[in-house]
């Protein structure tokens, strides 16, 4: 039906291009040199790094309280800095303890999946191959959509962890989110290699994963993959409607779900561009940002922008969808039984 070519085309779309928009925040961040490791320090304990002053002028004045407030404390050092945090190889190691679990716990998962669907499922030899496999993957997807939506949502909203610093501050919470992240995409090309993906979905894992790898090495700039992350709480959602479109074929997706769909892509995406942006001029670290090395503010900048325009495009998309298929349709009902 004209529905169903609708929503499989949308499907399409969003298997193609959604999970690269979850994820490829991370990605500009792999290359992220700052001037001094903050490590996981608060940030009043971060070392000042004043700015020359002309001779015979004195020892610079303290900042008033009214300055204070306003201004980062964090400031650019002019000395030449390394890639990774001086402390690459612990931080290696305690990503590998997270990532190396979260990978063959999904793996597990799906394996377990995969057997109980086979066996209960009268329809699954009748599937197409890639759809046997979905069938496992779905709920590994949605439990990492879950776990990397909700921890975002606590480091940003509950922990406030980037209420004074979006810049340098690292959350040891950032180091778990990154190593399932990481976990994630092995165990996701891992099932793709019995799939027949399109080539977009290998780089886009490539790069999550060397994004989330090097990320957690250099231990800074952690604000814009946490904040892009909490989109991950979309994945369920779709989750769901392609188990129903999967599952019950030709019937019509419930008005709940499509309904549900689209709020997600409306409060989790559409806001999540601009609420990046506004939390750095919130903070005055704006300029800031722009002091960092090229490759990460032409990266960052690129990405964010380019990823707002996707997300409004998708929620448009969607919004069309329900309209058309749902709003207009319910319309012509009594015209059409009459």
């Amino acid at each position: 039906t004209d529905e169903n070519a609708s929503w499989d085309r949308e499907e399409q779309l969003f298997h193609l291009h959604l999970p690269l928009a979850l994820h490829l925040p991370a990605t500009p961040l792999c290359a992220c040199p700052l001037p001094f490791d903050t490590m996981s320090q608060p940030r009043a304990s971060i070392r000042r790094i004043p700015k020359k002053r002309p001779a015979g002028s004195g020892e610079p004045s303290a900042p008033s309280s009214s300055s204070s407030s306003s201004a980062p404390a964090v400031t650019r050092s002019d000395e030449r800095v390394a890639l990774l945090d001086p402390n690459w190889r612990s931080h290696l190691s305690e990503l590998l303890g997270v990532s190396i679990p979260s990978m063959l716990s999904f793996g597990t998962l799906h394996i377990i999946l995969h057997l109980l669907w086979k066996r209960y499922y009268k329809n699954f030899d009748g599937l197409k191959p890639d759809s046997r496999i979905n069938l496992a993957e779905k709920v590994p997807s949605s439990i990492h959509g879950l776990i990397l939506g909700l921890l975002s949502i606590k480091m940003v909203f509950f922990d406030k962890a980037y209420e004074t610093d979006a810049v340098y501050t690292f959350p040891p919470l950032s180091k778990f989110v990154l190593g399932v992240a990481a976990g994630y995409e092995v165990y996701d090309m891992i099932t793709m290699l019995f799939q027949k993906p399109s080539p977009v979905m290998y780089v886009h894992h490539i790069l999550v994963l060397t994004g989330s790898v090097l990320e957690c090495l250099i231990q800074k700039a952690s604000f814009l993959p946490v904040t892009f992350a909490i989109t991950e709480l979309t994945v369920p959602i779709t989750n769901a409607i392609w188990y129903w479109k999967t599952l019950k074929p030709g019937s019509r997706v419930p008005h709940i779900l499509v309904l549900a769909q689209l709020l997600s892509f409306i409060f989790l995406r559409l806001f999540t561009g601009p609420f990046a942006a506004w939390k750095l001029m919130k903070l005055n670290q704006v300029g800031e940002f722009f002091r960092q090395h090229p490759v990460v503010v032409i990266a960052c900048s690129t990405n964010v922008f380019l990823l707002s325009l996707m997300n409004i495009w998708w929620t448009t998309i969607l919004s069309k969808v329900y309209i058309s298929q749902y709003l207009l349709k319910r319309r012509r009902l009594p015209a059409k039984t009459n």
